[in-house]
């Protein structure tokens, strides 16, 4: 993988929805892409590599992805990290709070293909 390629971390705990997000992903051909199945696999490859964007979903086993965005959000160092919440779960109750979270943007699923890359395209170039 070349260098310049932007890295971004999908965390999803939905085997079929991760592969989606980044197989669509992949056909850019200009990221690194990473997949984790809950929070825990997210923080290891978290500290691996620093990703320039997390695609996060919300509701995931043992760790949730309102902790994972709070633990990337207290460290001064990840300030620089974009933060895309994709999940059935987002609506007008929890959307402050989602906010409130540090997160950039949101994706209700089920979402177009096309609006994901433009949003991903819009947070990390």
């Amino acid at each position: 993988m070349g260098g310049d390629q932007k890295k971004i971390l999908i965390v999803d705990d939905d085997e079929a929805m991760a592969k989606a997000i980044k197989r669509t992903l992949s056909l850019e051909n200009k990221y690194d892409l990473k997949v984790a199945y809950d929070g825990l696999e997210a923080v290891q490859y978290f500290m691996e590599g620093k990703p320039d964007l997390v695609i996060l979903d919300l509701r995931m086993p043992r760790v949730d992805g309102y902790k994972l965005c709070t633990a990337i959000r207290n460290d001064p160092d990840n300030k620089g990290v974009k933060i895309l919440v994709v999940s059935a779960v987002i609506n007008a109750a929890n959307q402050g709070e989602i906010k409130r979270m540090g997160v950039e943007d949101t994706l209700q699923k089920p979402f177009d293909n096309n609006v994901l890359k433009a949003k991903v395209e819009q947070l990390i170039g």
